[in-house]
């Protein structure tokens, strides 16, 4: 990957195959440049704690206003998700989108990345976690994302995550979202039964402007 720093990037989408010294530090000197918006794909490449503390670093991007991480072809250790989450920090971020299918450390990766909802900028949350298993309190963990001040987009990708009726009714709170005028769910996949259903399709009667439902 190349080194940038020094130069004028307001839109940059890097593809980066293999994780290497050399790349952690490119990551790092992208917090130095006037980037406003980021698309990062990482497919294949281990991320690792050094990898992870460089993205958690964009954070202090002084524009980055929209960001894109593609993480699905390697497994994040506990360290690492929790040092991604720590783009929750970020104070001109406004769209974000991460990419884990079936890669978060099990039983406590939907509860780190909960924490978003302490951004203070983000309008916007897209979290593709298809495969992680994260269970009924993941759901749980998730649903408070409602407290996220300023959201107004949430698209939670969430199939095949042995999420049951009370992981629904959890996630039908989404609603009360002061802010949220758009929510997508995709929930194929799980164990939700009629309660649960029924809870989510509530959703359908709520103040949201758009909302689409996969079940």
């Amino acid at each position: 990957m190349a080194k940038i720093k020094g130069t004028d990037v307001y839109s940059a989408v890097i593809r980066c195959t293999e994780m290497n010294d050399d790349s952690v530090q490119a990551l790092a000197e992208l917090k130095e440049t006037d980037v406003r918006s980021l698309t990062l794909s990482l497919p294949t490449s281990k991320v690792g704690d050094m990898g992870a503390q460089a993205l958690a670093a964009l954070r202090a991007a002084p524009r980055l206003t929209t960001l894109t991480l593609d993480l699905c072809g390697h497994e994040l250790e506990y360290s690492s998700t929790q040092a991604l989450a720590a783009l929750r920090h970020a104070s001109t971020l406004e769209s974000l989108t991460i990419n884990l299918n079936s890669k978060l450390p099990r039983y406590c990766g939907a509860h780190i990345l909960a924490a978003f909802s302490e951004a203070p900028s983000l309008e916007a949350l897209r979290l593709s976690l298809d495969g992680n298993q994260i269970g009924d309190s993941g759901a749980l963990a998730l649903a408070s994302l409602k407290d996220a001040s300023n959201l107004k987009q949430l698209d939670l990708g969430l199939q095949s995550n042995q999420l049951g009726d009370s992981g629904a009714r959890a996630l039908a709170t989404l609603g009360d979202a002061p802010s949220l005028t758009a929510l997508n769910l995709d929930l194929r996949f799980n164990q939700i039964g009629n309660s649960g259903a029924t809870a989510l399709s509530a959703l359908r009667e709520t103040r949201l402007n758009n909302f689409a439902l996969r079940i």
